[in-house]
């Protein structure tokens, strides 16, 4: 599927994949259940990307320049401004303030300079999880309202992106084509002191199609939590590809034509699934 890859790059799957050749169908005759709107080239299949701290690997231009989609990539609230903002920051800011300020009477009682420093060390944790949730909680809303705006066929998200396209998924606010490159969702939940989101039986829409790709030397984001994250799982609606010797740029297994061909195929399946429940 995609470019081939060199050996060492070679990806492998830990579910049951369906067909691959879906991938070479014509998708127009499966576009009518889509948001989508007719081009003079034909169909464009429109993509909502979620990046991450970095754009991620060439994403989500020029890989996505392709006249066969229209890229949205929708503002999320984690810039330097909004955590500057963030009321949680704002405290930390404050209370690091004060307790430099009175530090040196805190001292002169080493019991009271002890207990305050534990005491600060389990406050400042306290707000770090809240300034995290916030942050969670505000993108996840941020792309909630973009998704209701723009009507995208399929949310492709990176990182920090994909933590938060995996969180739509399994709360329900995004029912139809993923695809999740290097998904943070472990790392960035436990940062809140909060569970994180599961691609399970219970949480999927019927509608659901998704596809994570991981890199097996990632040490950003662990194969273990991106397995754990499929753990439960549908087969038929989740699928987990493998690339051993890659890292978290993706930069040799996420190629211009692997890219097309699984939003090409992730599309067609749901198309497919939709035009299955309005029969």
């Amino acid at each position: 599927m995609g470019a081939e890859l060199s050996p060492q790059h070679q990806l492998h799957t830990h579910s049951d994949m369906e067909d691959e050749d879906a991938t070479s169908a014509s998708l127009e005759s499966q576009m009518v259940s889509l948001n989508t709107s007719p081009t003079s080239d034909g169909y464009k299949i429109k993509i909502m990307y979620l990046e991450g701290f970095s754009p991620g690997p060439g994403l989500p231009y020029p890989l996505l320049n392709n006249r066969e989609f229209e890229v949205v990539a929708p503002h999320m609230p984690y810039g330097c401004r909004e955590i500057v903002l963030n009321p949680f920051v704002i405290m930390i800011i404050l209370v690091v303030a004060a307790y430099i300020t009175f530090f040196a009477v805190l001292v002169r009682i080493w019991w009271a300079g002890i207990l305050s420093a534990f005491g600060l060390l389990f406050f400042l944790r306290w707000l770090k999880r809240k300034a995290v949730a916030r942050c969670l909680k505000e993108c996840v809303a941020s792309i909630k309202d973009a998704v209701v705006q723009h009507k995208p066929d399929i949310l492709i998200g990176y990182s920090w992106g994909g933590g938060i396209a995996a969180e739509m998924v399994s709360k329900g606010l995004w029912k139809g084509a993923t695809l999740l490159l290097a998904p943070a969702c472990d790392q960035m939940w436990k940062h809140a002191g909060l569970p994180p989101p599961y691609l399970s039986n219970r949480a999927l829409s019927p509608l659901s199609r998704i596809l994570t790709v991981q890199g097996g030397t990632d040490v950003v984001v662990r194969l273990k939590s991106v397995k754990k994250l499929h753990r439960r799982s549908r087969r038929r609606q989740c699928r987990l590809l493998i690339a051993e010797s890659d890292d978290h740029m993706l930069r040799f297994t996420c190629t211009k034509d692997s890219l097309r061909d699984w939003i090409k195929l992730l599309v067609h399946d749901a198309a497919l699934r939709i035009e299955q429940e309005n029969e």
